[in-house]
């Protein structure tokens, strides 16, 4: 993965370094998955790279590799927690997005 630095104002960055409490639902040495502070849905889950990431770079750079890496950490995460069938994958582009800090939303537990 590129080395970028964690951005000190950002509240994801924040997150990752254990400087504002949260929920983990996963974890590894490069991402971290929490519950939504405000969720859209019965189950809203963020896959959350530790490291500042841009919605520029990773949405116009080559970063396959990135994207890979979340993908299989959201499979991961709705096998664990037994959200399929009913589940979506979001990414806003920058103009929705609240966060610059890129970041993959689990949507699930729709009736």
């Amino acid at each position: 993965m590129l080395d970028s630095a964690h951005n000190n104002d950002c509240v994801f960055c924040k997150i990752a370094k254990g400087e504002i409490p949260s929920k983990k639902v996963y974890e590894d040495e490069d991402f971290i998955v929490i519950p939504d502070k405000y969720p859209t849905a019965p189950v809203h889950l963020l896959v959350i790279p530790k490291k500042h990431y841009s919605k520029k770079d990773t949405l116009q750079k080559d970063m396959d590799n990135f994207w890979s890496r979340v993908y299989a950490i959201a499979n991961k995460v709705v096998a664990t927690q037994k959200l399929w069938p009913k589940f979506k994958y979001v990414v806003n582009g920058p103009a929705f997005a609240h966060f610059d800090h890129e970041h993959l939303h689990i949507l699930a537990g729709f009736k």
